[in-house]
C-alpha cells in the first residue's frame, strides 16, 4: 500500500537526517490523513461498527495518488 511505504521513506528520511524529504513525506502524510477523516465522517453516517469503518475510511492508493496530485 502507497500509504506504507510513504511511511517507511519516512523512517529512512529520518535516519539519515534528510530534513527536506522528512517535509515532504510527513506533509504528504498529512493530508492523506485529512482525507481519510473526511471520508470516516460521511461514512459515520451509514456504518456502525467500529472496524469496518476504519477499514472503509481508508484511501485506496488510487485515492492517496489524488491527493498527491492536489497537494502538488
Amino acid at each position: 500500500m502507497l500509504k506504507d511505504k510513504l511511511k517507511e521513506d519516512q523512517k529512512a528520511a529520518l535516519k539519515s537526517g534528510d530534513s527536506a524529504l522528512r517535509t515532504l513525506v510527513g506533509m504528504i502524510l498529512s493530508a492523506i490523513k485529512n482525507r481519510e477523516v473526511e471520508k470516516r465522517t460521511k461514512l459515520f453516517k451509514t456504518v456502525t461498527d467500529a472496524a469496518e469503518l476504519e477499514k472503509q475510511s481508508e484511501l485506496t492508493d488510487e485515492e492517496a495518488i489524488e491527493v498527491i496530485g492536489s497537494e502538488v
